[in-house]
């Protein structure tokens, strides 16, 4: 697996050292602190820089959530865009949970599963493997975190949990819709589960 300090990760992503650390402590790239340094995932840095705006900023959570529940994206070129627009719909922790711990998680009544979990809910043929991505409510993050969470912010996750501050969860049944599974899984650079769930929604 390869690292970049704070400064590889800035000369990559032509920002600001400053502005690294911002996107650590939100969890938008992942890195492991050794002392007074940073070992930052490249991974999460490329993912990063894959999803981000050119110009602009993308979209507020509730403007983000509107658009991606009324779009009607069918090619990956399209999910990539909504990607980067609806980015800020939720605040994403890549977290380490005990492998044993993984199906309890994914039958709790406070999560609402994306990616392939959501994916394969509506006879997508994708294959589950990690990480496991899914939806908490902020009023449910301490309690969930606590009860399934070994690690946080993590350069290896096996889940990504999205955090949503509005009520927009609500709506769903235990599975985002495909469109969200979709561009998380964008999001994410799983492009042959993304192809096989646009398949799902022709």
């Amino acid at each position: 697996m390869q690292n970049f300090t704070v400064s590889n990760a800035a000369k990559v992503l032509d920002v600001s050292e400053a502005q690294v650390g911002r996107l650590l402590s939100r969890g938008e790239i992942l890195g492991t602190k050794w002392g007074r340094s940073w070992m930052i995932d490249a991974a999460s840095v490329h993912r990063y820089a894959s999803t981000r705006p050119e110009r602009g900023r993308p979209y507020l959570p509730e403007r983000a959530w509107a658009e991606l529940l009324d779009s009607d994206v069918r090619t990956l070129e399209g999910a990539k865009k909504l990607a980067v627009l609806c980015r800020r719909r939720a605040e994403r922790h890549g977290v380490r949970v005990i492998p044993g711990y993984l199906d309890a998680l994914r039958k709790d009544p406070r999560v609402v599963l994306s990616g392939v979990d959501a994916g394969r809910k509506f006879k997508a043929m994708v294959t589950l493997g990690p990480p496991m991505d899914l939806y908490l409510h902020v009023n449910d993050v301490e309690k969930v975190f606590k009860k399934y969470v070994s690690q946080d912010h993590v350069t290896d996750p096996n889940v990504i949990i999205r955090v949503v501050e509005s009520d927009v969860l609500q709506q769903f049944e235990h599975n985002v819709p495909l469109i969200v599974a979709l561009v998380d899984l964008v999001a994410e650079g799983d492009y042959r589960s993304a192809k096989e769930v646009l398949n799902a929604m022709k």
